[in-house]
């Protein structure tokens, strides 16, 4: 099974012998000598979406520069050498600028109250698991949310966190809400009444009804 999409892995020093037989990198030579040096050199690249014709055993995978360069890379799933844990929104919050800590506590206050799970993705990832410099005044609060269908039948957390996004601009919250079968749909257009949502998943994406959302969130 792939990894979910937003986990980092690492790579194994026989890399280059998986690569799919397609252009592995659209990029300039001396980016992909960067990349090389980067993966060569232990760094992690980020688990990206599968399309929909990729054969079960490739791994579609990118790597972001702290100078937001971004390569791609797709390569068959034996090359990866590790598989991280999601980085958790408590343990970003460490990396994170002060003037995000209202916004970081305001989030984690909801997901404690309501069993929901939060981690994060994006430039606050990708910060917190290389240690390099990845924020800039612009960035947003990139989260994953997995609420505890058991726990929240009733979708009462939904406006909690609509709450949140509301009174909280510094930064800007944004992300996704994972369903129970693993499949992800936009938090903002899910917390502020869009008739239809984007569900993503590995494999491509299409548009689902939002009643067809709150069903499965809430079974």
């Amino acid at each position: 099974m792939r990894p979910e999409r937003h986990r980092f892995v690492t790579l194994k020093p026989c890399w280059r012998d998986n690569l799919r037989p397609i252009p592995a990198c659209s990029a300039e030579e001396h980016t992909w000598e960067r990349l090389c040096e980067w993966i060569d050199t232990g760094g992690c690249l980020v688990v990206a979406s599968a399309q929909p014709d990729d054969p079960p055993s490739s791994l579609r995978l990118g790597y972001a520069t702290p100078d937001k360069q971004r390569i791609g890379l797709w390569v068959d799933e034996t090359a990866v050498a590790a598989l991280f844990p999601e980085v958790t929104l408590d343990q970003a919050g460490i990396v994170a600028p002060a003037s995000w800590s209202a916004t970081i506590d305001a989030v984690l206050a909801v997901a404690d109250r309501f069993d929901i799970a939060a981690s994060v993705f994006g430039s606050l990832a990708w910060q917190m698991q290389t240690g390099e410099t990845y924020l800039h005044p612009q960035s947003d609060l990139d989260l994953v949310l997995r609420p505890a269908k058991a726990v929240n039948s009733d979708l009462k957390w939904i406006d909690a966190l609509a709450a949140v996004l509301a009174s909280h601009d510094q930064p800007r919250i944004d992300g996704e809400v994972l369903l129970p079968d693993g499949c992800a749909v936009p938090m903002r257009e899910l917390m502020f009444g869009a008739d239809e949502l984007l569900e993503k998943r590995h494999g491509g994406v299409r548009l689902v009804p939002r009643a067809t959302v709150l069903d499965r969130l809430g079974a």
